[in-house]
């Protein structure tokens, strides 16, 4: 069986890694990460010493390590299929390259003396990235929590977590009587999305995004009033000068009540040379995250 030179290898071979799976990170996803890096790090070793390798470094068997490098191997792609596949610029590309070293960057793989990278796993880490950034500039400017999909359907109290309240109490009974303001307004004028059954109940139930936009015009507490919205002042995000990304803003402007699906098939047909719809999905997140930069 084909392995790697002891250089290749830990000084002291540790037990298997435990996989350490999260709803947000599936079992699939670490061990993409797993495969990406070791090829990183070994571009030029074969299959079979890799997995080799990945079998005594991560456990699993070495014919599902074969099958996997195989397969990320022929999905590599290089700076201009990355900016194809994702729908951003040649500048952005560069720039988060650039800060690798405080952006946790995948690797690159070098394949005949260029830089390449697999689709699904950048995109996969650009679109954690950018949800961390979008989380962390509205904690530091006192904004909204924009977990989540943006078309599940949730109940009323998920404005509370949205909004930074320890539970959805208060929002809750917000219901029975409305409070003064944009969400009174939004709970004597609109009409919920659907139902879903919560805590046994089925209660109304609105799209996050349509929450996430309510939450925006809501005043932030202990600021004297003064609009969420309007003291926002996000930094610049990873997307800032996207033209598919004005073209989201807009479209989202136009049809507020449309579902993304619907929106990425109408980006589609207006662009040139369109991204696939997971890029799509992308530059819309950040076009709800950063309604204004």
């Amino acid at each position: 069986m084909a392995t790697l030179t002891a250089a290749f290898l830990p000084a002291q071979r540790a037990a298997p890694e435990e996989t350490r799976v999260t709803p947000e990170l599936t079992a699939a996803d670490v061990r993409l990460d797993q495969a990406v890096r070791l090829l990183a790090e070994h571009p030029d070793a074969d299959t079979a010493a890799l997995a080799s390798t990945a079998h005594q470094l991560h456990g699993g068997a070495e014919s599902t390590w074969r099958r996997l490098i195989t397969q990320v191997r022929a999905e590599l792609t290089d700076r201009h299929g990355l900016i194809k596949a994702t729908g951003l610029s040649r500048a952005t590309i560069e720039r988060l390259w650039a800060g690798r070293d405080t952006n946790n960057h995948p690797p690159a793989v070098t394949v005949c003396g260029i830089m390449h990278w697999h689709p699904r796993h950048w995109q996969r880490w650009y679109a954690g990235m950018t949800a961390d950034r979008t989380r962390q500039q509205h904690v530091d400017a006192g904004g909204i929590n924009r977990d989540g999909d943006p078309d599940e359907l949730v109940p009323w109290r998920e404005l509370g977590r949205i909004l930074g309240h320890k539970s959805g109490t208060t929002v809750a009974h917000w219901r029975a009587e409305p409070p003064a303001g944009p969400v009174g307004k939004f709970l004597r004028d609109e009409k919920p999305d659907g139902e879903i059954l919560y805590r046994k109940v089925l209660q109304p139930a609105y799209r996050r995004a349509r929450l996430w936009d309510l939450a925006a015009k809501v005043p932030v507490r202990g600021r004297g009033g003064a609009g969420r919205g309007a003291g926002r002042k996000a930094g610049a995000h990873p997307m800032a000068g996207e033209l598919k990304l004005d073209l989201a803003r807009r479209l989202i402007s136009l049809h507020p009540d449309w579902t993304t699906a619907d929106l990425i098939r109408a980006a589609t047909a207006q662009t040139k040379d369109s991204p696939g719809p997971s890029a799509w999905r992308l530059i819309f997140d950040a076009a709800r995250a950063n309604p204004d930069a």
